[in-house]
């Protein structure tokens, strides 16, 4: 694998300021010191206030570090950076080309684990679906129903589910060990299985949509697992992105009829490309602003290139504490231009800051303390993100209007408790009369999401557990409600 190839960053940013670096040192005390120049320019160029928000964090991580370095499961030059980037937040980081790949693939669609989906539940992982041709498919040991309890030897109950998908994917041929609890008639039967990780690059990572009568009308559910996106080569034929295949799709049902709402699922999207949560928005909002970036010294606004939705009508979004990032862009938007409901855990995730990949080889030349060349890539955290009306999903995950797990259910976020040195809540990035208009549709809609609050409440009570089908099932339904409430809502005003 060849990191030079790949060049598109997450999100771009500013030149990088690491230029001047030389490849060579004529001692290790000058070594030494352009390892603590380098520190002291990447403290800079990071949000400086979230620093101090991750030192609890930091001694665990090293003490591990210095642990895989002394069984040789690293090369120490690669730990040293990750030592030192991880000081600065959770999600800044050194890969090395290996682990480089791996991300690569999972912003393109891709993966390597060991073929299972689940879903969180309060005792652990819920196994709903084991995928075909996958490790776990071909030990005829896993089905679905199973609870996963543990991964590694380390409890999952509590971890948010993002973690606990970091922990079942890996290097291909890497082992990884599952307790796994089965329900029988009589008893619950806990056993371990130990499997090997393998490469999937499968339509099951790509969006689908799919068609659902209901007896308001045919209601459209658009399921998207990833924010992914387009890699080194745009022109290469099995590259493809989440806002093309989307737009495909839609254009093809509307070419048909036209549906009474549509359901976008980002339920467990852990993000992926901040462009494609743009450009995604774009077909239901047209060319208005999506996010607004909070750099060091500047603020930077994202709008897309259509300038027309491609669809009009209702919207909902459903979402739970695993939607995350970009994700966490879309709903914000969709939110804050009033523009669909979001519906499912009480809140996201809670990711709100943006990486910048540096590639070490052409753009910021290490060695370790021995004078070896590192190659790889480093993930830093270089500004924060936020909702058109400048809103963080960092403080607490972007809220829903419809709540279908409850907050007892749904978990902590014990990462993100300490983002609290960030600043939430910047001016909005829309002009004053836009603001107003929102304000005032946000205040007219109140009573229609209250009817809606009340139809979902009856349905389902207040204290009960959904199933992922069951949560899709009521997301549908209240996309009918909705649709239905807001053509009488436009009766009466045009009555009035």
């Amino acid at each position: 694998f060849d990191a030079k190839k790949i060049s598109r960053t997450i999100v771009d940013s500013s030149e990088t300021k690491f230029k001047n670096y030389k490849t060579t040192a004529a001692s290790l005390t000058e070594l030494k010191e352009r390892w603590a120049r380098l520190y002291d320019e990447i403290l800079k160029s990071a949000y400086p206030k979230l620093l101090e928000s991750y030192s609890h964090n930091l001694e665990a991580y090293v003490t591990d570090s210095i642990q895989q370095i002394l069984e040789h499961k690293m090369p120490s030059g690669d730990m040293l950076a990750k030592a030192m980037l991880r000081s600065v937040d959770e999600y800044s980081n050194f890969l090395s080309s290996e682990e480089y790949a791996d991300f690569y693939d999972d912003l393109a669609g891709g993966t390597s684990g060991i073929g299972i989906k689940i879903r969180k539940t309060p005792k652990g992982l819920l196994i709903e679906k084991v995928l075909d041709d996958s490790p776990a498919q071909k030990s005829k040991k896993i089905i679905p129903g199973d609870q996963v309890l543990a991964v590694d030897g380390k409890r999952v109950a509590k971890l948010p589910l993002n973690e606990t998908k970091d922990l079942l994917k890996g290097k291909p041929g890497a082992g990884v060990s599952l307790l796994l609890e089965r329900t029988e008639k009589t008893h619950n039967l806990q056993f371990t299985i130990r499997l090997k990780r393998q490469r999937f690059n499968f339509d099951e990572g790509k969006v689908e949509v799919s068609e659902r009568t209901t007896p308001e009308g045919t209601i459209l559910v658009a399921t998207v697992p990833s924010f992914y996106g387009r890699g080194s080569d745009p022109g290469a034929e099995d590259d493809h992105s989440v806002s093309e295949d989307l737009e495909r799709e839609l254009k093809k049902r509307l070419k048909k009829k036209t549906p009474k709402a549509i359901v976008m699922d980002l339920r467990d999207n852990p993000g992926g490309y901040l462009e494609e949560a743009v450009d995604m928005a774009g077909l239901f909002i047209g060319n208005k602003t999506v996010a607004g970036v909070m750099e060091r010294n500047s603020r930077r606004v994202f709008k897309n290139e259509y300038q027309a939705p491609l669809f009009e009508g209702p919207l909902v979004v459903l979402l739970d504490s695993g939607s995350a990032s970009a994700a966490e862009v879309f709903a914000g938007a969709m939110k804050d231009h009033q523009r669909a409901v979001l519906i499912g855990s009480p809140t996201t995730y809670g990711k709100g800051t943006v990486q910048r990949l540096y590639h070490v080889e052409n753009e910021l030349p290490l060695m370790d303390l021995s004078g070896q060349l590192l190659t790889g890539v480093i993930k830093l955290t270089t500004s924060v993100f936020y909702s058109p009306l400048g809103h963080s999903p960092a403080n607490g995950g972007v809220r829903t209007h419809v709540t279908l797990l409850p907050e007892s259910l749904d978990g902590e976020h014990p990462k993100h408790k300490s983002l609290a040195a960030i600043d939430f809540d910047v001016n909005p990035f829309l002009s004053e009369p836009e603001v107003e208009r929102l304000k005032n549709t946000e205040k007219e809609r109140q009573p229609l999401l209250e009817t809606l609050r009340a139809q979902s409440r009856s349905r389902i009570g207040t204290e009960k557990e959904l199933s992922e089908r069951q949560a899709l099932d009521e997301a549908i339904s209240l996309a009918g409600s909705w649709s239905t409430l807001l053509q009488r809502s436009s009766v009466a005003a045009r009555a009035e």
